[in-house]
């Protein structure tokens, strides 16, 4: 049994409220095709996103990472559903590069709070990361 961790490519626009909406599954028959899933339960689970400049800095050096504690919201825990909302100040005062874009390192991690299948409250699964690319906004006044 696996969860399914997938590959993604994620845009903003750099100074921009973003708003993703996930839901995480896990593999329960690998031998159907398409492969069987069911949804991770995430009653009592703390979910992390977090983005690095390099794949390999320290989460300490992340550029963000977002929390169950702050920008990210369980919709719906039975059906393994959740909202990552950013604010515009995680992005607001990034360096672009010269071409006005900025390629940051993704990953997604759940902690479970509760039992999924050959999981047990504890355990800790990555079920997506990737890159995600800031684009540079052009309106820099608000209100």
């Amino acid at each position: 049994m696996a969860t399914e961790s997938c590959q993604v490519q994620l845009t903003a626009v750099r100074g921009d409220t973003v708003l993703w909406n996930f839901t995480s599954v896990r593999v329960t028959d690998a031998t159907t095709n398409p492969e069987t899933t069911t949804p991770l339960i995430l009653t009592g689970a703390t979910i992390r996103m977090t983005a690095k400049t390099n794949i390999d800095d320290s989460d300490a050096d992340a550029v963000f990472q977002a929390t169950t504690a702050s920008e990210i919201t369980i919709t719906n825990d039975v059906l393994g559903e959740y909202t990552v909302k950013l604010p515009p100040s995680l992005t607001s005062g990034l360096d672009m590069g010269d071409d006005g874009q900025l390629e940051l390192f993704f990953d997604v991690q759940i902690d479970l709070g509760a039992t999924n299948g050959q999981y047990v409250s504890g355990d800790v699964v990555t079920v997506s990361s990737g890159i995600l690319s800031i684009g540079i906004d052009r309106t820099l006044t608000t209100g």
